[in-house]
Order: C-alpha cells, then structure tokens, then sequence
C-alpha cells in the first residue's frame, strides 16, 4: 500500500487507545479507508512489550519497552529520522517534498506530575530551535482555550509552556468532546504548532465515529505554505464576529497584565501589540459550519407547499381502506402537479430576475469587479491631467498622481510644526478617545494587519488609560509607525468621470482616522496648532 500526499498536503491523526485492542484494530483499518499519512498514538495496546495490530506495511516508532506515546507513519514518501524516543515521549523529523517537520507524540498521565513531561518537552524545544513542529498529545489537561469548561492548574502550566514557546494551540473551544468514558467527559487532547502558520492547518475537528475506545480522534490536514506574493498580501478582515470573544478576551486581559515596555521605542511598542493582537485573533478564529444554503429560487411559499404535500403524501399511505385510500391518494397527486409546476415558475423568475440584474446601466460595479479580479485585470483607468498640463500613461503613474492629490506631502515644516507640538499640544482624554470609537463604524476599514476598529477598540476597554497615552504621545510627537502608512487604497471613481484629481475618493485607515479625528479637534479648537494629517505623515 503507498499513501501519496496530492500537492503536498497530507493528514494528521491523533487517537488514545486506552490500550484496547479492537481500538487499534479500528484504528489500523481507517488509516486505511481514509488515507491517513500519520497518526499520533497514546496508550496503546501492547503485547510483550510490543505494539500490536498493525499492519507491517505501516512504519511504527515506538520505545522498545511498553511505550504510552508514538507514530505509526502511513505515508511510504515520508523522510522520517527519529530525534528522541522515550515511553511517554517521541518527537520524529519527517521530510516531504523539500520541507521538514518534527512530530512529537506526548501522554501525560493523570496520575503523574505534569511538570515533570512538561519539563522534558521544554528540553526537547530548546533543542529543535527554530523547526517547524507539531505537538500533539493528551495532556490530561483542560482550559477554556480547548474546550468550554473551567481550567485546572495542569491547564495553566500547559499554557505557560505555550506562551514561553510561542506555541499556538489549534483546538478550537467549541469543538466535540475528546474524551467520554467513565469518569466523564473532557477536552484533553490538544494540537500545539511552532513556526507553522496556522490557516496551513485546515479541517481540525474532534470526529464523533466510534473508535472503541474513550477517546475520539483529532484529525487535521497540514496545507502547502502560499508563495504568490499577490495572494500572501491580502489580510483576512478580523472583526468579533469572527473570533471566540470569550477565549480572545482572555489572552487579550492575560497580555495586558503581562506586557512590559519598558526599554522599548514607541513604535516597538505599537508593533508588539498589534502583532500580540493579530495572534490572539487567529488563535481563537472561529471554525466555519458547514450550513447547507436553499437554492436561490426557494421561497416561503414553497416551504408551505412542500410540508402541504409531504402531509397529504403521509395521510393517504397510512390508510387502511382502499376506497378512502384511492381518495386521498388522488388528491395528493393533484396536490404534488400544482407543487411541481410551481417550482418551474419559480425557477423561471429566478433566472429572469438574474438576467435583469446583469443587465446595469449604470457601472459603477466595475470597481468591486475590478478588485474581485485585481490579480491579472487592472480595469480602465483613464489617464489623468498632472499640473504641468500632460496626463499620464500608464496605470501606475495615474494611480500614484491620484494617491499624491489626496495624500500630499509637506516635508518643508514637519520639524518645525513637531517642536512646536512637543511641548504646547492638548492631551485626548478617555472620554474623548471612547466618543471617537462611538462615532466610527467599527467593522469598516481594517489597517494592513486586518484588524477593525472593534478588536482595537477590545484592547482600549482592557486598559484605556495605557491605550489613551500611546495616542497622546503619537499626536506629541507626531510618531507614526511605519505599519500604520501601509494601506491598499481604494479608489473609487465617481459618476461623470474626467480627467481632474478629484474624480475619485478613498476609504481611510482605521488607526489613521482615529489620529485625524484627534487632531482635528484640536485644529478646530486651537487655531495656534496648524497641523493637519498630511504633515503628520
């Protein structure tokens, strides 16, 4: 048997046996049915000291000696060179296709101190360095970051080995259950990466199938890393709506309580949060449900006249008498012609309907299509008049004459405008800063990180004052970090185009318009400070 990874992605599996042989046995046949590449193994069942009931075909790396953790390796293309081999611990390097992983299988018993296998497993890292790693392994340990029950103290030491490893935890807080037995149920079993991005491991899920055994099965596919450059660019939009606010309020609080700047540059500082608070951001994604849509034709009437017929359709088949019968069957046939015919003309109305709003007189779409397909169709930019009276020849230049009308320059009295403002600017009060976020809509206008306005605004409701200070000192200083002038511009066209500058309008930067909101107010109400936010830049 040969298991072939297509396009480099392969399949992960973790399962505790709980040393039971039809489990392994189960376990032995889906690596089979499902193509699974590798499989983490705690708990096995073992006789004579040897791991059993697998096939010979499979490659297994296990301690010699009654072993609770290891690998059986499916995949005949994988490289794999074992790197430590121990009865509760394996770590494994495997190769494939021009990338390498180290693997690690680690039970931790109940009955057995944690810190002692946590403490063998910091060893382990400090040894791997900066490889590419994948931990998994029932912990016997429970946290609101992998399941919806309180934590315990084997939970906390867990993630202070995550967080002083820089580790990102994989489970998701609302996954099935890992464990069901008779002590009850658990989340136990946990994926840990280390400089792996975490959107390459796609499909995580805790599978509900029968296993025979008091765990279920983690399984998960490791993806292929993005290279195009034009598709790394783009930044996934993080709102609330798309994170377990719940868990990311927690590492969110447990940050702040723990961040130090102490020694660090203002723009180190900025940098550090905004990254911390991207990272919080994918750790507590939430998993998409797969929700099966209606066609687009399917209308309320139709519901009605569904569960209509399905009633007729069941009150004729449970009748017993066959003159009674003959009645009701014939008028559920009368019943299901109308209800056919009806989906016809919905369909027709449909596609009607599609075709009429395809049909536009008016184009301003073109924009949204243009940045649909923006990687090989730069659309119709029409050439636009500079100063000097020539216009310009080519995409690019039309765009940055474009940027430089709403974005201008005024390098000549930065330094003076900066002395003045370092001793003589007012300061932003909270109460300003929180009416700033009232009055801006804070799902629109992520910054170059995909954060909106709402995951910054979290972070300024943990420590307002710490947030309100860094603002200050920016405007006081005019201190910009460099991650804040990275922005993709929209540019809009309006009706009428020509060939002036100001045909088109733009959409602002989250962090940008909070900043111009603040010194806005002081220009309106200090007519001394005549700093706008193209001198800040």
């Amino acid at each position: 048997m040969d298991h072939k990874s297509s396009s480099f992605s392969f399949r992960g599996v973790h399962l505790n046996l709980n040393h039971c042989r039809r489990a392994s046995s189960v376990l032995g046949r889906d690596i089979v049915r499902f193509n699974y590449d590798f499989v983490s193994v705690n708990d096995p069942y073992i006789f004579d000291s040897s791991v059993f009931e697998f096939s010979s075909t499979f490659r297994k790396f296990f301690h010699p000696y009654n072993p609770l953790a290891g690998f059986i390796i499916a995949n005949s293309n994988f490289k794999v060179f074992p790197i430590y081999v121990e009865r509760y611990i394996i770590a494994l390097e495997i190769g494939f296709q021009e990338e390498n992983f180290v693997i690690i299988s680690i039970y931790c018993p109940p009955s057995k101190d944690l810190k002692e296998d946590i403490d063998e497993l910091k060893k382990l890292l400090l040894d791997l360095g900066d490889k590419n790693i994948l931990i998994l392994g029932d912990f016997n340990a429970k946290s609101r970051v992998w399941g919806p029950r309180d934590g315990d103290h084997r939970g906390d030491l867990v993630l202070e080995m995550a967080e002083q490893f820089d580790l990102l935890i994989a489970n998701k807080n609302d996954s099935n259950l890992s464990f069901n037995g008779p002590q009850g149920i658990s989340w136990i079993d946990i994926l840990l990466i280390k400089n792996i991005n975490i959107e390459r491991i796609q499909n995580w899920t805790i599978e509900d199938k029968i296993t025979l055994s008091d765990h279920q099965k983690m399984v998960f596919d490791i993806v292929p890393q993005n290279t195009n450059p034009l598709k790394s660019a783009r930044t996934k939009k993080w709102t609330i709506d798309h994170i377990n606010i719940l868990s990311f309020k927690i590492h969110l609080t447990e940050f702040v309580k723990n961040y130090c700047a102490e020694g660090k540059t203002l723009e180190e500082s900025i940098d550090e949060i905004q990254n911390a608070l991207y990272k919080m951001c994918v750790i507590n994604c939430k998993s998409k449900s797969r929700v099966r849509a209606d066609a687009v034709w399917w209308t309320p009437d139709l519901e009605i006249n569904r569960s209509r017929v399905r009633a007729l359709r069941r009150r004729f088949q449970r009748t017993a008498y066959d003159e009674e019968r003959l009645i009701r069957k014939l008028k559920f046939k009368k019943e299901m012609a109308e209800y056919t015919q009806s989906i016809a003309i919905a369909k027709v109305k449909s596609f009607r309907s599609f075709l009429n709003s395809v049909l536009k007189v008016n184009s301003f779409d073109t924009f949204y299509s243009l940045v649909q397909d923006s990687v090989n169709n730069y659309g119709q930019l029409c050439p636009i008049k500079n100063q000097d009276g020539s216009t310009t020849g080519s995409f690019r230049d039309s765009m940055l004459t474009i940027l430089e009308y709403h974005f201008p320059r005024d390098c000549g009295t930065i330094i003076r405008r900066q002395t003045d403002l370092e001793y003589r600017f007012p300061l932003v009060t909270v109460h300003e800063i929180g009416k700033i976020f009232q009055d801006i809509n804070l799902t629109k206008a992520p910054g170059p990180d995909g954060l909106c306005a709402n995951i910054i605004y979290e972070f300024f409701k943990v420590n307002k004052e710490k947030f309100t200070n860094m603002m200050n000192e920016c405007i006081n200083y005019t201190i910009f970090p460099v991650s804040w002038k990275q922005a993709s511009v929209a540019l809009i066209p309006k009706v009428g185009i020509g060939l002036d500058f100001g045909v088109y309008w733009h959409k602002s930067h989250v962090w940008l318009y909070c900043a111009k909101r603040m010194v806005n107010k002081q220009e309106h109400g200090n007519k001394i400070y005549g700093v706008t936010l193209k001198e800040v830049d």
